[in-house]
């Protein structure tokens, strides 16, 4: 019962950081810290190799690529689990991942840099980035999924490796200029916390453990 407590402790913590971050969106308080950000990363020329790297990163977060990744995943997880247990986590995360999007969205009505300000509530959709929220979730899951399988550091050297690429995702999307440095720190919050949510319902007993004690 201790460690279903303790699983909780990242998801809690991620939803206390996306609500403190969406009143500062919304407030305008970081209105001013995006704006002396946003040229300095967003500063390589259109045909440098940066750029290109960037394009790249950013298609990761698309919904068919990143996506198509999880579902073959969850397929192969459910195979091995003989159990629909990780489709219905991983549906139910991606789900209100995309769902806590759109709100969000709503609620806080950034405009985009393309649109030439940063205003709040004017009815754009910047906050949170909806590509970094993506590539979060999927990757986190297909991390989550994976190391179930796996004994000692290999588990958390996936999780380290997702984590990691969908920073880089979160950057190719600032980079490029489609979103807010801010923008960007939601989406993948958003992500991870619907992520870590569901982890419990994901197998986080290696393959062969129990053959193992058994033997």
């Amino acid at each position: 019962m201790l460690r279903v407590r303790r699983a909780w402790w990242p998801t809690l913590g991620l939803a206390l950081a996306v609500a403190v971050l969406t009143v500062l969106v919304a407030t305008g308080a970081l209105l001013g810290l995006d704006s002396t950000a946003q040229p300095w990363l967003t500063s390589q020329p259109d045909d440098g190799v940066g750029r290109r790297v960037a394009g790249v990163l950013a298609a990761l977060g698309e919904v068919w690529l990143v996506g198509f990744v999880l579902l073959g995943t969850v397929l192969w997880a459910c195979a091995r689990d003989r159990s629909a247990r990780p489709a219905v986590a991983a549906v139910s995360a991606a789900a209100g991942t995309a769902l806590t999007v759109v709100v969000l969205k709503a609620a806080t009505g950034r405009t985009a840099p393309g649109a030439g300000a940063s205003d709040v509530l004017a009815g754009g959709r910047s906050y949170p980035s909806g590509h970094a929220a993506t590539a979060a979730v999927c990757l986190l899951l297909v991390a989550f999924l994976i190391a179930a399988a796996l004994r000692g550091r290999a588990r958390g050297g996936v999780v380290v490796a997702a984590t990691a690429l969908s920073v880089a995702v979160a950057w190719a999307t600032v980079a490029l200029d489609f979103h807010w440095v801010s923008d960007v720190v939601g989406g993948p919050l958003v992500g991870a916390a619907w992520a870590t949510g569901v982890r419990p319902w994901l197998r986080t007993e290696p393959v062969g453990a129990r053959r193992g004690e058994g033997a």
